[in-house]
C-alpha cells in the first residue's frame, strides 16, 4: 500500500526539526571553539600585559640602580677623593646591582683652527683626538659645554670641531675668541650599569676633573728657630701647596720664615732666630686631582752682582694661563734698614722658567717657592709698578674676571737704597673690581716692582674680599663672613700696608696673621709691639671657600 500525498506531507513536517537541531549542533560546537579561543587570546594578552609590566617596572628599577651607582661614584670623586680612573664601585640591591667606571680626559691643549664669537655654537679644533664624546672645554676664562664631536662636517669651519656647544657654561661669560687660542680639558666622565634580572639601563655624566678640596691649618711659636708640623692627614704632595703668615713683636728680619712641605705629612718652618712672639699661622691646600705643584728652596747668593740678584730657576712645563708662584723668604741679616734685601719677585717669564728677582744683595737669602697650576682656573698674571713718589698704582686686568669667584696673590721687590722702611716696601693688594687692581703703600718714596696673578675658579668656589684698617694700638680685627664658610674647605689670602715714610722699625705693625675663629669669622692678628704701641696697618684680605664637590656638566643615558 502506498503512502498518498497527504501522509507525505505529514511526515516532512514531522522530521524537519530533526535537521534544524543538527544546524544548531554545528553552530554550537564554533560557538565553543571560538569563545575558547577567545578566552585563550585573552589569557595570552594578559600574561603578556604581566610580563610587559614587570619587565617595565624592572627597567625603571635598573634606572633607579644605575642613578644609585652614579651618586656613589661622586661621593667617591668629590668627598673621598678617589681618582677618576678608580672609581669602579659595585654593589647589590636584593635582585639588582650596579657597577661604576670613570674615564679622565685631560688631554694637552688643542687650539682654535678659527676665530669664533660669543654664539657660535660649532667651535673648530686643529685636533679632537684625546677629548671626551661630550663635556666642557675652556678656552680663556669662558667654559663651553658641547653634546659631540665631529671629524667630517662641521658647518661653516673646516673638520675637526666640538658640535652642538652651550656657550658662557658654569656662570662664565661668552665671549669671542681669536685664531690660534688654546682649548683645553680636565673632566672626568663617569659611566654606572643598573642591572635587575634581565634589565639593564646605563646613565653617563661628565664632571669637573677637580675633585676634591681639603685644607688643614694651624699656627706654631718659632722657638726654637727650626719647627716641624706633623699634619693631621697625609697629602699628596704633587697636589698640594703650603701658605704661611708670621707676627712678631719685633721688626728683626731674622723673623722672617720660609714654608715648605717637605713630605706627606711636615711642614716645615724656619727663621733665623728663636722668637717665642714669633708666630706662624699656616695652611695646606690639597686637591684630590686637577692640580700640580712644583717646589723647591733656591738661594740667593750673597754677593753684590746680577747673579745674586736675580735666580732663574728651570721648571717643567706649565701652562702659564693656569698657574701662579707662592714664595716665602728668610734672612739672617739682623739690620732693620736693608729689608730690602729679603724682598724678592717671582714671575713666570716662560712656561718652564721660574725668575726669582731682588733690587738690593749682599746677603744669602734662602727662597721656598711654589708654582701651582690649577686646571680648573683661569690665571691672568702681569707686572707693575708703584713709582717713587707714589702712593698706589693700578693694574688692568686683561679679561674681566667674577670677583666672588676670584682671589690675587702678588709678590714684590723693594728698590736699593729703601732703607728698611716699611711704609714705603709694605703693599696690600685689592681686587677693587672684574678689570682692576689696585696696589696701595704707606709711604711714597723708592718704587716697588709687584708680580701679581688673579686667579678665577668656575668649579664652584666662593670667594669673599674686603680691607679691615686698624688704628695704632688696636691688635685685632674680626672680620664677619657671610654666607659662612667650610673651615676644611676654606684658605685665606692677605697683604697689608702701613708704617711710616721714615721708620725701619715698623715689621712688627704690618706682620699680621689670618685665621677662620668660625665659620663666619676671620680673625686678622698681629702681635704687640715689644716696646711702644703698633701703628696704624691696613690688611687686604680673600676668603676662598672651594665648593662641596665636582661640577656636573652633564647627564644622559646610554642606550645599547
Amino acid at each position: 500500500m502506498h503512502p498518498t500525498r497527504q501522509t507525505l506531507a505529514r511526515w516532512n513536517e514531522i522530521q524537519l526539526p530533526n535537521f534544524q537541531r543538527g544546524f544548531l549542533l554545528i553552530m554550537a560546537v564554533v560557538l565553543i571553539v571560538v569563545a575558547a579561543l577567545l578566552l585563550t587570546v585573552m589569557m595570552f594578552l594578559g600574561v603578556t600585559a604581566t610580563e610587559s609590566s614587570a619587565s617595565h617596572l624592572q627597567s625603571t628599577r635598573a634606572l633607579f640602580v644605575a642613578e644609585s651607582g652614579m651618586e656613589r661614584a661622586l661621593y667617591g670623586f668629590s668627598q673621598e677623593g678617589t681618582g677618576c680612573v678608580s672609581l669602579t664601585y659595585a654593589s647589590s640591591f636584593g635582585d639588582g646591582n650596579f657597577s661604576t667606571t670613570g674615564t679622565l680626559y685631560a688631554p694637552a691643549a688643542t687650539a682654535l683652527s678659527a676665530a669664533i664669537s660669543a654664539t657660535d655654537t660649532i667651535i673648530p679644533v686643529a685636533s679632537v683626538a684625546g677629548y671626551a664624546p661630550h663635556g666642557r672645554l675652556t678656552i680663556g676664562a669662558e667654559s663651553i659645554n658641547y653634546s659631540g664631536s665631529s671629524t667630517t662636517s662641521c658647518g661653516a669651519f673646516s673638520a675637526p670641531c666640538f658640535t652642538g656647544a652651550l656657550r658662557g657654561a658654569g656662570g662664565s661669560t661668552a665671549a669671542a675668541h681669536a685664531l690660534a687660542a688654546a682649548v683645553s680639558q680636565n673632566q672626568c666622565t663617569i659611566r654606572s650599569t643598573g642591572t635587575v634580572n634581565v634589565a639593564k639601563r646605563t646613565v653617563e655624566s661628565a664632571v669637573t676633573a677637580g675633585a676634591s678640596k681639603n685644607v688643614q691649618s694651624g699656627s706654631v711659636t718659632m722657638n726654637p728657630a727650626t719647627r716641624t708640623v706633623t699634619l693631621g692627614t697625609a697629602v699628596n704632595t704633587a697636589r698640594a701647596f703650603v701658605l704661611c703668615y708670621n707676627r712678631t713683636d719685633t721688626s728683626d728680619p731674622t723673623d722672617r720664615v720660609t714654608c715648605e712641605l717637605t713630605n706627606a705629612t711636615t711642614v716645615t718652618v724656619r727663621a733665623s732666630t728663636n722668637n717665642v712672639d714669633n708666630v706662624v699661622q699656616w695652611y695646606v691646600v690639597e686637591f684630590g686631582s686637577g692640580m700640580t705643584v712644583q717646589r723647591g728652596l733656591t738661594t740667593l747668593c750673597a754677593g753684590n752682582g746680577a747673579p745674586c740678584r736675580t735666580v732663574n730657576v728651570p721648571l717643567s712645563t706649565v701652562d702659564t694661563t693656569k698657574t701662579f708662584v707662592l714664595v716665602t723668604e728668610r734672612i739672617a741679616e739682623s739690620a732693620q734698614d736693608n729689608d730690602e734685601r729679603w724682598t724678592v719677585r717671582a714671575r713666570l717669564t716662560s712656561a718652564t722658567n721660574l725668575e726669582l728677582a731682588r733690587n738690593e744683595a749682599g746677603v744669602a737669602l734662602p727662597v721656598a717657592w711654589q708654582v701651582i697650576q690649577m686646571d680648573d682656573a683661569v690665571v691672568q698674571s702681569n707686572l707693575v709698578t708703584i713709582a717713587n713718589g707714589s702712593l698706589s698704582n693700578t693694574a688692568t686686568i686683561p679679561t674681566a674676571v667674577d670677583p666672588t669667584k676670584s682671589f690675587l696673590v702678588f709678590s714684590r721687590r723693594a728698590a736699593s737704597n729703601m732703607a728698611g722702611n716699611e711704609g714705603r716696601y709694605q703693599v696690600r693688594g685689592e681686587l677693587t673690581n672684574g678689570t682692576t687692581l689696585t696696589f696701595t703703600r704707606a709711604g711714597t718714596q723708592r718704587a716697588v716692582d709687584i708680580s701679581w696673578f688673579v686667579v678665577s675658579l668656575n668649579d664652584g668656589t666662593s670667594v669673599q674680599r674686603g680691607v679691615a684698617t686698624a688704628a695704632g694700638g688696636t691688635n685685632t680685627q674680626n672680620v664677619a663672613l657671610a654666607p659662612a664658610v667650610t673651615l676644611n674647605r676654606s684658605f685665606p689670602v692677605i697683604s697689608a700696608s702701613g708704617g711710616n715714610n721714615n721708620d725701619e722699625a715698623d715689621l712688627d705693625s704690618t706682620s699680621w696673621t689670618p685665621a677662620f675663629s668660625a665659620t663666619n669669622n676671620l680673625r686678622l692678628e698681629r702681635t704687640p709691639a715689644g716696646t711702644g704701641t703698633q701703628i696704624s696697618s691696613s690688611v687686604a684680605w680673600f676668603a676662598v671657600n672651594f665648593g662641596f664637590g665636582p661640577t656636573r656638566i652633564d647627564w644622559m643615558e646610554i642606550y645599547p
